[in-house]
């Protein structure tokens, strides 16, 4: 009877209204979702373009003073190490044997100006790239933080992207970036023989959150070997 199939049809409609309740409610879910990483995402590319800028206006500094140096003979260039190894009367290590043995014949003879000169462009270098290092640290801690939150707030089940899997933070760190910070370092190498009255500044440790990145990204030998060997495991 009509009365007998009465309670099927309210436990149908109710059935189906839940259903349509959660399917909205998760649509919605999956727009907010959209519109958070949109935003995080939106502001990295942000950040990146800062970096990008300093990164672009260090390199025009650093490759004036790679020019000064060559001249003073503290840099050469590959062609110069294989003329001076051919001319030796003795078979050389090494390339980096090479050229420390020559720029330690070098240091003794700069004039004080072209040694000062050098030093306050790596001094400028060195504080920059420091400033630039701290930023980004700031950055992806902050990213890190922002992502803790996320996954506390929305269950696992919900969730329309793993945060493990964001990759956009990762551009704070790129080749421009890495290929600055090893030349920083080897500035800071030829400058530590350098005889002056004015101290060579350091330059400070990568980050834990930058370095994790570095290590994740940077694989086999290469320019950066520096630059890692320098922070603690």
């Amino acid at each position: 009877t009509a009365c007998d199939d009465a309670p099927s049809a309210a436990c149908s409609s109710q059935a189906t209204s839940s259903a349509l309740a959660n399917q909205t409610g998760r649509t919605k879910m999956q727009g907010l979702q959209q519109e958070f990483f949109r935003r995080v995402s939106t502001d990295i590319m942000q950040a990146q373009n800062y970096v990008q800028s300093i990164v672009s206006n260090l390199e025009i500094v650093m490759g004036d003073w790679q020019s000064s140096a060559v001249i003073a003979g503290l840099l050469f260039t590959p062609e110069q190490l294989e003329e001076v190894a051919s001319e030796l009367p003795f078979k050389v290590a090494s390339q980096q044997a090479l050229v420390e043995w020559l720029v330690s014949l070098r240091t003794t003879s700069c004039s004080p100006q072209l040694v000062s000169g050098l030093l306050s462009r790596y001094n400028f270098v060195a504080k920059e790239v420091n400033a630039l290092q701290q930023y980004i640290e700031v950055n992806l801690t902050a990213v890190r933080k922002i992502f803790k939150k996320f996954e506390k707030k929305v269950p696992g089940e919900y969730r329309m992207q793993n945060t493990r899997d964001y990759m956009c933070n990762q551009e704070l760190v790129g080749p421009n970036f890495q290929q600055l910070l090893a030349s920083a370092h080897q500035m800071q190498r030829l400058v530590a023989g350098l005889r002056a009255e004015v101290p060579a500044s350091a330059l400070g440790q990568v980050g834990p959150e930058t370095l994790m990145l570095l290590q994740r990204g940077v694989r086999g030998a290469g320019p950066m070997d520096d630059v890692l060997g320098t922070n603690p495991a």
